[in-house]
């Protein structure tokens, strides 16, 4: 009869096997991940924010894709997207047991009889084995183990870590890009500049005694907003300054839930 002690011992060195051990399904979100991480890759990107124009004359447009109805819808679902990926992570993370409370249920579990029972099988399992064959049944018993512990305790809470969540939150913002304008790693963001920047202008605007015929102006005309630098320019044909003008009540709270 193997001592409690030493079980407990040998189980402790067990799960950290296990905890180096990749769980069944972390290759799921592999392919996400690397979309997501391209999606966000330089997602300051200058040349996707501003353009270069002269401050007078025809105002062209210089947003891609084209804002169309059609495209704002799309990249409101999107950002709908985005908010809901981030929520998900969220209440998984609520059903995360504390640091506290899971290495009591781990250590209860290690002195259980399920417990013992993983410790004697992976003791049995050893012997006559060596080089690959022991490496696989200690990855094989691990795997078991992490296994059965969640069962019990549920998920291991060091795993799921500040750096996690930043990860889940690239994963979110890699998606909601690929709906918007998939192969086009900026778009999706590059939108949400432009638009902040439209809608808070606006803001502004309306608290001036003329913002009626100035916004009337800017339905006419189009819009040109200054940019960081010398003759750089936010850029809005007036067929984009009606569209913004009529949703920017609805976008600028998705944007502002997304950054």
């Amino acid at each position: 009869m193997i001592r409690l002690d030493r079980l407990a011992r040998t189980l402790g060195v067990l799960v950290a096997l296990a905890a180096l051990t990749a769980p069944a399904h972390a290759g799921l979100g592999d392919a996400l991940k690397q979309r997501a991480m391209k999606a966000v890759k330089g997602e300051k990107k200058p040349a996707a924010t501003a353009t270069s124009a002269a401050e007078s004359g025809a105002i062209q447009s210089r947003i891609q894709p084209p804002m169309t109805p059609e495209n704002i819808a799309k990249f409101e679902a999107s950002m709908q997207l985005e908010i809901a990926e981030r929520e998900r992570a969220a209440k998984f993370l609520a059903t995360v047991k504390s640091k506290e409370a899971y290495q009591k249920c781990r250590q209860d579990w290690l002195l259980s009889a399920e417990g013992q029972k993983h410790s004697q099988a992976y003791i049995s399992g050893m012997e006559g084995k060596s080089g690959e064959a022991l490496q696989k049944h200690v990855e094989t018993v691990a795997a078991e183990m992490e296994k059965a512990l969640t069962a019990k305790c549920g998920p291991d809470p060091d795993k799921y870590n500040e750096s996690w969540k930043y990860q889940q939150a690239r994963e979110a913002l890699g998606r909601a890009s690929d709906q918007f304008a998939k192969g086009d790693d900026y778009a999706y963001q590059s939108w949400k500049e432009w638009i902040v920047e439209f809608c808070k202008y606006i803001e502004k605007l309306k608290k001036e005694p003329d913002a009626a015929q100035k916004i009337a102006k800017i339905k006419d005309e189009g819009l040109r907003i200054p940019g960081q630098g010398t003759g750089i320019y936010f850029v809005y044909t007036a067929t984009e300054a009606n569209q913004l003008l009529e949703n920017c009540d609805s976008l600028m709270p998705l944007i502002e839930a997304t950054y």
